[in-house]
């Protein structure tokens, strides 16, 4: 038998507050600390658009460090980012009934 092979890949890490993401659930993430932009803008612009995603041990905190976020965390794919003023597809109901 052959050796094992390294495939260790690098993420971009996105803390989350007050949120926990599970494997295999379709969930919206919402992002603003320049940071987490960032490492969901690295992550969309590869093939993969891979990320891993940490819940916060103190949502308070506005820099999370390693020691800030839960040893276990998801790895996530970005299925579509909408930014701000964007629309979300959503139709509005003009009130018009047929008949």
């Amino acid at each position: 038998m052959g050796e094992a092979e390294n495939n260790a890949v690098t993420l971009p890490i996105v803390p989350l507050k007050g949120k926990v993401f599970f494997p295999h659930i379709l969930m919206p993430l919402s992002v603003g600390r320049p940071t987490s932009v960032a490492a969901v803008e690295a992550a969309a612009s590869t093939e993969e658009r891979e990320i891993m995603v940490f819940a916060q041990r103190d949502p308070s905190v506005e820099v999370p460090g390693q020691q800030d976020l839960y040893t276990i965390g998801t790895k996530a794919i970005i299925k579509k980012i909408l930014r701000p003023g964007e629309s979300k597809g959503l139709k509005r109901d003009t009130g018009s009934r047929p008949g």
